[in-house]
């Protein structure tokens, strides 16, 4: 008993549980320590403290809030896995799990005046369904809203988020009459149309002016906006229906006998344009 007491004297260096306010610089007493690191993993980033102190969570905690995520929160305690250990609580898979422990428990959240349905939102997007087919690279919310540095993304920069992994997506919207019209009435890009944690797979019913159709959330009838979509949509309508009636042409002559490969081919190609 003597010797357990002498090991868990502080003059011999024994530290015991630290504060919650302690943790970022307990850990960060190796973690942002780049010599030290360098010696178990040279690749390991060194910036995680600083960063978290810039962060919604590392701001709060400064001034007190104990209810906050700090290192300990995600990361577990003494069961610390590498995140790319799938049992990780930040394994890709995992970290929308991890971040509803707070932010989907109304009762916890009480008192910050934020929504707590974002994970509900975020299962039903095309990004969760990624993520759970096996696509790691698939967004989760440390992909939007940072890891350590977390901190929610003003309304004009969502589409800067959205852009670094739709690229080519982005470049057609900045050519577009929106890009402009968006900017100045401060609507955000991307998410005004697709939202923002429920994403969900866009259909062609979104494009014209009936009950499904996104254009009408802005365009009213009569104005040159509502006329275009209207244009498209019928458009659409009559593509789908040429698509579908070479695909019945095709299928019967294919069961007459006759080589239709490459003319499915064609028409295989002019689906994915139309998608």
């Amino acid at each position: 008993k003597c010797n357990s007491m002498r090991a868990m004297s502080p003059a011999r260096g024994f530290r015991g549980a630290p504060r919650k306010a302690q943790i970022p610089e307990f850990c960060g007493r190796c973690h942002s320590n780049p010599t030290y690191m360098r010696h178990y993993n040279p690749s390991l980033r060194t910036d995680q403290l600083s960063e978290y102190l810039t962060s919604v969570h590392g701001k709060r905690l400064k001034q007190g809030d104990t209810k906050v995520a700090a290192c300990v929160d995600c990361h577990s305690v003494h069961n610390i896995l590498a995140v790319t250990d799938p049992r990780a609580p930040v394994y890709p898979t995992n970290v929308a799990n991890t971040c509803a422990k707070c932010h989907a428990n109304a009762e916890y959240m009480k008192g910050y005046k934020i929504p707590t349905n974002q994970f509900a939102s975020y299962e039903k997007s095309v990004h969760a369904a990624a993520l759970a087919g096996g696509d790691t690279s698939a967004p989760t919310c440390t992909t939007c809203h940072g890891n350590h540095g977390a901190t929610p993304p003003g309304v004009n920069s969502v589409a800067n988020v959205c852009g670094t992994c739709h690229a080519f997506n982005q470049q057609l919207f900045e050519k577009s009459p929106h890009a402009a019209a968006f900017a100045q009435l401060h609507f955000p890009g991307c998410v005004q149309c697709h939202s923002n944690h429920e994403v969900v797979h866009p259909t062609d019913a979104w494009v014209g002016t009936g009950p499904d159709a996104v254009c009408v959330k802005c365009h009213v009838a009569g104005d040159n906006g509502y006329k275009a979509a209207q244009a498209i949509g019928t458009d659409l309508t009559k593509m789908k229906a040429s698509y579908q009636q070479a695909t019945d042409v095709l299928n019967k002559a294919e069961l007459s006998g006759m080589e239709v490969s490459s003319a499915k081919v064609e028409l295989t190609n002019a689906h994915g344009e139309l998608s």
